[in-house]
């Protein structure tokens, strides 16, 4: 019992100063980039990228420009006292006989 115990004990010493003896090993530059590239290739069915990279950037920020936009015009719309009763109020009371003619639906 005492032996195998030394045993473990000189093995577990031997791979600690093995793995403590171990060079670093560093990728060179744009690993991460071809990595990622590779991964984002593979994930798609055809194995080809459906849009080119600056694409999906421009829509994204597009995105985030509609959503800012959206956002501001409904502080604009809340704060002016706009709201949907209202513009439908307005609507037929300009033009009484058009609203209800649309609002008609052939059969």
């Amino acid at each position: 019992m005492a032996q195998d115990k030394e045993r473990i004990t000189m093995i577990e010493e031997t791979l600690v100063a093995a793995h403590r003896a171990r060079p670093a090993i560093s990728p060179g530059g744009g690993w991460e980039g071809r990595v990622m590239a590779r991964l984002r290739r593979e994930a798609l069915p055809g194995g080809e990228a459906e849009w080119p990279a600056f694409v999906q950037r421009a829509v994204w920020r597009f995105a985030a420009a509609a959503g800012t936009f959206a956002l501001i015009l409904s502080v604009y719309a809340l704060s002016r006292g706009i709201t949907p009763e209202r513009l439908a109020a307005r609507l037929f009371l300009d033009d009484p006989a058009g609203i209800a003619a649309s609002l008609i639906v052939p059969l």
